[in-house]
């Protein structure tokens, strides 16, 4: 899959089903590992399959956590996406999305880079 940037940066922005990176725009979900910024498949929570995190999870980099942005609103994460992280022995936070965008940009400034997958806010 191709980057949409090359290397994980400060996030400017979410919302309108939008990202704003690196003086970018991209509609739609990102996820962020320390490979860069990508497209991500699912739309919304109801959407996200196990396959959708695999990039995070299999990765073979050094990843601090898995960081979900779940949208507008804050859900308890899927059993399933627990068991891969547990699998992983890698921790999990969700929150919404906008919490998620904060809380990476705080990491990014700690040099800490958490596999992020960020589902878009209308």
């Amino acid at each position: 899959m191709e980057a949409l940037w090359p290397e994980p940066v400060p996030l400017k922005g979410y919302g309108d089903g939008a990202f704003r990176f690196a003086e970018q725009r991209h509609e739609g979900g990102i996820f962020i590992t320390p490979a860069g910024i990508f497209p991500w498949r699912p739309q919304n929570f109801d959407d996200v399959r196990v396959e959708d995190f695999a990039p995070g999870l299999g990765c073979g980099c050094d990843v601090a956590f898995v960081l979900f942005g779940m949208g507008a609103e804050h859900r308890p994460p899927p059993h399933w996406l627990m068991e891969a992280c547990v699998m992983s022995g890698l921790a999990l936070e969700c929150m919404t999305t906008g919490a998620a965008v904060r809380t990476f940009n705080v990491c990014m400034d700690e040099a800490r880079i958490p596999a992020t997958f960020l589902l878009p806010v209308a």
